[in-house]
C-alpha cells in the first residue's frame, strides 16, 4: 500500500514538472558529463606525453653522459623546455575544465533544487543524480556568491583534481630540477 502512494506521489510530482525545465535539466547533466570526459582525456593525454618526454630525456641523457656533445646538449635543454611547457599547458588546461565543471555543477544542482529532485524521495532515496551538491549550507553559499564558492573548490583537497594538480607541480619541480642539474653540469664543463 505504501509503495502506491509513492508511486502516485512521484506520478503527480513527474506530471508536473514542465517540458521546457526538463529539457535544460538534461542539457546541463549531458554537459557535466562531457566537462568529467574532458579532464579525464586531457589528463590522459597530457600524462602520456609526459611519458614520453621523459623517455627520450632518459634516452638523450645516457648519450649524454657517456659521450657529452652538443647536439646530447641542446636535445636535453629542449627535451626539459619541452616538458616544462606541456605541464603548465596540462595544468592550465585542469584549471580551465575544473572552473567549468564547477560553474556546471552549479547550474545543474540548481536545477534540481528548482525542479524538486531532491524532495522527491522513493525508497529512502532523492532523485538527484550524479555530480550534485547536498549540503544546503554549501547551496546557500552557492547562491550568495557562486564565484566565491568555484574560487574555494578549485583546489579542494578531498577532490582527485585536486591531486591531479599536485601531480602536475610535482613533474614542473621535477624538470626544474632536472634543468638546474644540467645547468650545473654544463657550468662545470
Amino acid at each position: 500500500m505504501k509503495d502506491d502512494k509513492s508511486s502516485e506521489c512521484f506520478s503527480e510530482w513527474a506530471n508536473s514538472i514542465s517540458s521546457n525545465a526538463l529539457m535544460i535539466w538534461k542539457e546541463a547533466q549531458a554537459q557535466l558529463r562531457q566537462i568529467h570526459s574532458d579532464v579525464w582525456n586531457g589528463v590522459r593525454f597530457f600524462l602520456t606525453i609526459n611519458a614520453i618526454i621523459l623517455a627520450s630525456f632518459f634516452s638523450v641523457l645516457k648519450d649524454y653522459l657517456s659521450t657529452p656533445s652538443i647536439w646530447s646538449t641542446f636535445m636535453v635543454f629542449t627535451l626539459l623546455i619541452i616538458g616544462v611547457l606541456v605541464t603548465i599547458a596540462a595544468r592550465q588546461i585542469l584549471l580551465k575544465h575544473r572552473k567549468s565543471y564547477l560553474e556546471m555543477l552549479i547550474r545543474k544542482t540548481l536545477i534540481e533544487e528548482d525542479i524538486g529532485f531532491g524532495r522527491m524521495i522513493i525508497f529512502s532515496t532523492h532523485l538527484r543524480f550524479p555530480w550534485f551538491i547536498d549540503d544546503e549550507n554549501e547551496l546557500n553559499f552557492i547562491r550568495r556568491d557562486p564565484k566565491e564558492w568555484i574560487r574555494k573548490q578549485t583546489r579542494e583537497k578531498s577532490t582527485v583534481t585536486s591531486r591531479l594538480f599536485i601531480v602536475y607541480e610535482v613533474l614542473m619541480f621535477f624538470y626544474g630540477i632536472l634543468l638546474l642539474l644540467q645547468l650545473i653540469n654544463l657550468i662545470e664543463r
